[in-house]
């Protein structure tokens, strides 16, 4: 799902020459793009180490072949690909022992990855809720938290409802920013989470910028060191919906 399929792949023949490949690539602003051998995909060019070579070499000379490091199967899990994009920014995927397609960081911005943290966020968020709900059973008593005018805005809302027929309870108005801006400054919410003020700021707040990009449809990553954050990102979504988790459980 998340792969440029080997249909829509610029493949390089293995007497192409270095100039030529480089052209392509740079015109079509590829990284990377697979050499066929006698009808084999077995080797790859780099753009970056193209630029290094002379011009008249054939892309025979310089490809690498494509070894066990370079690939993964078409079956390979977005967490598993989270990690791997920390270690390469690029792998080519295997279907029944040929390559079908490749796949690069750039991809983590595509539709599928965001529908995985959706979902992170939306059940990290039921959690949290329901957490604090167990601390205010009157819900809007953990409004104080929120700002003025945020709170009128959430009071607003809630007139405009009842007026329509339309109210349900506080809750489900908040959204992921009045939920982090609770718990972090909650002192008992805090403490069940084991963290203290600061790291509770640390942790949640960056967890506020990734659901606005989820839902606006904004990239996840807009360079290549950022794949590492959204992986720390990832990791700090599933201990917090494991911690939530765990306390919601004991209660």
């Amino acid at each position: 799902m998340m792969m440029t399929p080997k249909s829509e792949l610029c493949i390089f023949k293995s007497e192409d020459s270095v100039s030529c490949a480089l052209s392509v690539m740079k015109e079509n602003n590829y990284d990377v793009a697979p050499v066929e051998t006698d009808g084999v995909l077995d080797r790859f060019v780099e753009k970056e180490k193209l630029m290094g070579k002379p011009g008249s070499l054939i892309c025979d000379k310089v490809a690498q072949f494509i070894t066990i490091k370079h690939i993964v199967s078409e079956h390979t899990s977005i967490e598993n690909l989270l990690s791997l994009f920390c270690q390469q920014d690029f792998f080519f995927v295997i279907r029944q022992g040929e390559v079908a397609g490749i796949i690069t960081y750039a991809d983590l911005n595509k539709r599928v990855v965001k529908t995985l943290f959706y979902l992170l966020v939306s059940e990290l968020e039921e959690l949290l809720i329901k957490l604090i709900k167990h601390r205010f059973p009157k819900i809007e008593d953990c409004l104080k938290y929120v700002s003025p005018k945020r709170r009128k805005e959430l009071q607003k809302t809630l007139i405009e409802a009842k007026k329509g027929n339309t109210e349900i309870s506080m809750e489900h108005y908040l959204c992921l920013s009045d939920i982090m801006t609770i718990i972090s400054k909650d002192v008992e919410l805090i403490k069940s989470f084991g963290f203290t003020k600061s790291q509770a700021r640390k942790i949640l707040n960056p967890l506020v910028e990734l659901r606005n990009r989820v839902m606006h449809q904004r990239p996840l990553i807009t360079s290549k060191e950022e794949k590492v954050k959204l992986k720390e990102k990832y990791d700090i979504l599933r201990d917090l919906t494991q911690r939530a988790r765990n306390i919601v459980f004991e209660d």
